[in-house]
């Protein structure tokens, strides 16, 4: 059940002694792979915390990175109001050069797009920060981002930064905090060098599996959040959020023996879900979806909605909970996780959205 995330702890063992901290070395060169709202955003939380520091961010279309290098803002992906990037950040559409002058790797292309992306790149011997909220799926489990990375990178320090982190904040230099998750105190520490300062406070825990795991799956029960706001009130919402928090907490401790205090007492858990189920996308999006009444196959609805809504954004949510059903599915655990599953019936097997509220009512052998 857990086999990758046993190679990750075996590899990270094995070069565990040869391992070096950037922590007193010079300001870091950083790239961050992706210039969406994301990407952009904590590259200028990036350069806020490290003037000092080379900061690259690469884009696939030159008209991007254009604006960048002469206007210093990113007005596809940013709010008007977004601060400017400072000079120490350059756009460049060189992916494999901007890869390997860097030592420290950030990750923020959509999930779908991660495997082409990490097959035209290096990144052994640097440190990989992941912003990539999406898993893979295996047979009755799944494999994270870092796993991933570090089953193709072999001297590849990865780990994942996660939290309650609203893009248009964030460009506009407003107070923030995140969690980065790693599988050693030495690789938090260098990823969270990058980001710290006093506009953005950033917490450190050795549960990388329970980041990573937080991240994809509070997406899910943002959706939840749309559904339920499309047929019901703020109560039902309030509701949601205390059984989601449970049931994702329960999930990933299944699958990754993930820390209680990663999801109740860290930014990546009760912080990040409150923000994602009331000012996420992916709520938005749900709800619109189930307000929709053309009748077309879900995978259609879903990406036709996400198209009109977000202007060519990907959203990882409608993704996550297909990925959690199967799951679910394969491990015979739809029962224990009445929320979760209800989710991925209304997102992709035609339940209607009355019925994610129905999972939060109680269950006849409480109500007698």
């Amino acid at each position: 059940m857990r086999y990758c995330w046993m190679l990750a702890l075996t590899a990270r063992a094995a070069r565990g002694l040869a391992r070096t901290s950037a922590t007193t070395a010079c300001p870091p060169n950083v790239v961050f792979v992706g210039a969406g709202s994301f990407g952009s955003a904590m590259a200028l939380v990036a350069a806020r915390a490290q003037p000092d520091a080379s900061i690259k961010i690469w884009a696939r279309r030159d008209a991007v990175v254009d604006e960048i290098n002469t206007k210093r803002r990113n007005g596809r992906y940013l709010p008007e109001d977004q601060d400017p990037f400072p000079s120490n950040v350059e756009a460049t559409t060189d992916l494999s050069g901007a890869v390997a002058d860097a030592n420290i790797v950030v990750l923020a292309v959509p999930g779908e797009f991660l495997g082409t992306t990490l097959e035209q790149i290096n990144l052994d011997g640097k440190v990989a920060i992941s912003l990539v909220k999406s898993a893979r799926q295996i047979q009755g489990d799944v494999a994270t981002v870092c796993e991933d990375v570090e089953a193709r990178f072999k001297a590849c320090r990865a780990c994942a930064l996660s939290g309650p982190n609203i893009y248009g904040s964030l460009a506009r230099g407003e107070f923030a905090e995140a969690t980065v998750g790693a599988l050693d105190a030495t690789t938090a520490a260098d990823a969270a060098r990058v980001f710290a300062s006093p506009a953005f406070r950033v917490d450190t825990v050795e549960d990388r599996a329970g980041v990573e795991l937080c991240g994809v799956l509070k997406n899910v029960v943002a959706l939840g959040s749309g559904f339920a706001d499309a047929v019901a009130g703020p109560n039902a919402r309030a509701a949601l959020i205390r059984a989601g928090l449970v049931e994702i907490h329960a999930l990933a401790s299944r699958l990754r023996d993930a820390e209680r205090a990663t999801f109740f007492e860290s930014p990546c858990g009760l912080g990040d879900l409150v923000l994602t189920t009331s000012s996420g996308r992916g709520r938005v999006l749900a709800k619109a979806f189930a307000n929709d009444s053309v009748d077309e196959p879900a995978d259609a609805k879903w990406a036709r909605l996400e198209a009109e809504l977000f202007d060519g954004m990907k959203l990882p949510d409608w993704h996550a909970a297909q990925l959690v059903g199967d799951l679910l599915d394969q491990r015979g655990w739809r029962g224990a996780f009445p929320l979760l599953a209800s989710i991925n019936d209304v997102a992709w097997r035609g339940a209607v959205p009355s019925a994610v509220v129905d999972a939060l009512r109680p269950q006849p052998a409480f109500s007698r």
